[in-house]
């Protein structure tokens, strides 16, 4: 059995990059500022603030409803109490408060506040016309320009974001939320440059921002300055340890920079800060793959599929895994319901080409392979191995002409060109793969196959001592443990008269690789040569016992009835 395809496709070719941007609290959008209190009130409203920072926001609304019990013509006690029943979850009342608010004391803040509340609740336009009453009200008030941004941003209209983010960092140049966001959005558009300045600017303002980091780390990596943004993971994890987001994006990085090993132990410490983290385990599953333990990497890909069932490449990268673990029947379903969600991959169809092949189902193969050339006619390797699997057929001009198209798509793909010239050989076309051989040895004069190839090429043309046996002593040289080289020897040493040497190729042949089977019958026929006819007859009987198919079957049996 042929061994599976190499991945064809890189990750910045094929799946999403599974990173992460820090998620914003709820108060990324500002409900509004402090406003001067009466005198009289001053200590309740106090205490409700203290409250409200503290996360009690019920007893900070008892405390200002005492306050307005005190003062019920206050507008900023209203506003107050409005923001508390926000941060409470009763939008409602938010409202109302802020209704009172502005009937008694129209102010930005609480035209910006109201904004907010009608922005949470999905009624966008009116959320608009406050956060633009709020900017009319004060020009120079930073919070409405920013939360209209964040609106206009959740509707798709970028420029209009960018435009009010700027209008809030011209009016507060110390503004770090506004500088963070506006860096994303700029990162979102890969203008990278202008995200690092963004970026830059908020850290600068707020060294202990984390988030920042993060999204630094991010611009960074897509500038690839990849060191850099391991720094900022880093710092990022410092500030905030056990930062969920931060060991996700720094694993994935580890892992596109060959470090599987390091990104599975960033992975471990996002999941255990956020068990269902879905992309954290995504993305160490395919780490478990890198590290060959595809085990693993399927059962994180199974609790992908129970947290969310439709989560990126999910069914493809499974069924990868599948089929490294050797379950193909599992790989092809996986590969299937891939195909059923998005039809026009033709990666997938390729893959659960080479799961059928494995099955032993060539029929499906090959209609898999159709289809994705069909769909990527530049799909090199699914020429190839289409060859391959009509060259096990007998179909041998096929064979040749999907090496043929490999070839002219990746001309110097050295296993093209050997494979190519295989197929030539049982066409006896041996002048033709001798060049393609020629031509594999000086793109990699390193290898040894295409010398093991060659000098069998040379065999046929009955040039045994400068060309067979030369390259059979240059593959040695580049691969010791290669079986079919010291094979190839034995047998040009055979032919030649070195009986000797031959049996001891033979017999080094044999001892890496007790299961060739060429090797019995080429001793075998130096055997009969030689008139040893019992030692030939029993490596014949072994050739046959491993090749049980062999197409000279017939004919090495008539031989075994001649000797015996």
């Amino acid at each position: 059995m042929r061994s599976r395809p190499r991945r064809w496709r890189e990750d910045a070719q094929r799946r999403q990059t599974q990173l992460t941007l820090p998620e914003e609290p709820e108060q990324a959008i500002v409900t509004g500022a402090l406003i001067p209190l009466d005198p009289d009130a001053d200590q309740l409203v106090q205490e409700a603030l203290d409250l409200m920072d503290a996360g009690d926001y019920q007893s900070a609304i008892t405390r200002l409803t005492e306050a307005l019990d005190l003062d019920p013509q206050n507008g900023t006690y209203y506003t107050e109490r409005a923001r508390a029943h926000y941060f409470a979850g009763d939008l409602d009342r938010a409202l109302a408060d802020y209704d009172f608010a502005l009937a008694l004391e129209p102010s930005a803040v609480a035209y910006n506040g109201r904004g907010v509340t009608y922005d949470k609740l999905g009624d966008l336009d009116a959320a608009v016309d406050d956060y633009l009453a709020a900017i009319a009200a004060d020009p120079a008030y930073a919070y409405p320009h920013y939360n209209l941004a964040l609106l206009r941003l959740a509707q798709g209209d970028i420029d209009a974001a960018i435009a009010q983010f700027s209008q809030a960092l011209e009016i507060d140049p110390d503004y770090v939320g506004a500088w963070h966001e506006r860096g994303k959005v700029y990162y979102s558009l890969g203008d990278n440059e202008q995200a690092l300045d963004d970026f830059n600017a908020a850290i600068a303002i707020d060294p202990d921002f984390a988030p920042a980091y993060v999204d630094r780390g991010n611009a960074y990596w897509a500038l690839e300055a990849t060191a850099e943004a391991d720094t900022d993971y880093t710092k990022a994890i410092e500030l905030v340890p056990g930062y969920d987001i931060a060991h996700n994006n720094r694993g994935r990085l580890r892992y596109s920079l060959g470090d599987a090993a390091a990104a599975v132990e960033d992975f471990d410490q996002a999941l255990f800060t956020s068990p269902n983290y879905v992309t954290a385990l995504y993305n160490r599953a395919e780490a478990y793959q890198a590290l060959g333990e595809y085990a693993r990497a399927v059962e994180d890909f199974n609790q992908v599929e129970a947290l969310d069932p439709d989560y990126g490449d999910l069914y493809y990268a499974r069924g990868l895994a599948l089929s490294d673990l050797g379950e193909y029947t599992a790989a092809v379903d996986d590969f299937t319901t891939a195909l059923a969600r998005n039809p026009t991959d033709p990666y997938a169809y390729f893959y659960r080409g080479a799961a059928y092949y494995a099955l032993g189902d060539y029929a499906a193969e090959v209609a898999d392979y159709d289809r994705a050339i069909d769909l990527d006619p530049t799909f090199a390797q699914a020429y190839y191995y289409r060859a391959l699997s009509n060259w096990g057929a007998g179909a041998l001009d096929a064979a040749l002409a999907d090496l043929g198209a490999a070839l002219a798509l990746v001309p110097d793909d050295v296993d093209y060109l050997n494979d190519r010239a295989l197929v030539k050989l049982d066409l006896d076309d041996i002048d033709a793969a001798i060049a393609d051989l020629d031509r594999a040895i000086a793109l990699a004069p390193d290898g040894a196959r295409a010398y093991i190839n060659r000098g069998y090429a040379y065999s046929l043309l009955g040039n045994w001592k400068l060309q067979a046996l030369a390259d059979a002593d240059a593959a040695l040289d580049r691969d010791t443990l290669s079986a079919i080289a010291w094979g190839n020897r034995a047998d040009a040493n055979g032919h030649l008269g070195n009986v000797e040497q031959a049996l001891d190729d033979f017999d080094q042949a044999l001892f890496i690789d007790s299961g060739y089977a060429t090797a019995y019958l080429d001793r075998g026929l130096l055997f009969e040569r030689l008139g040893r006819a019992a030692e030939a007859v029993e490596d014949f009987k072994r050739y046959l016992e491993l090749a049980p198919n062999a197409a000279d079957r017939a004919e090495i049996q008539a031989k075994i009835d001649a000797l015996e």
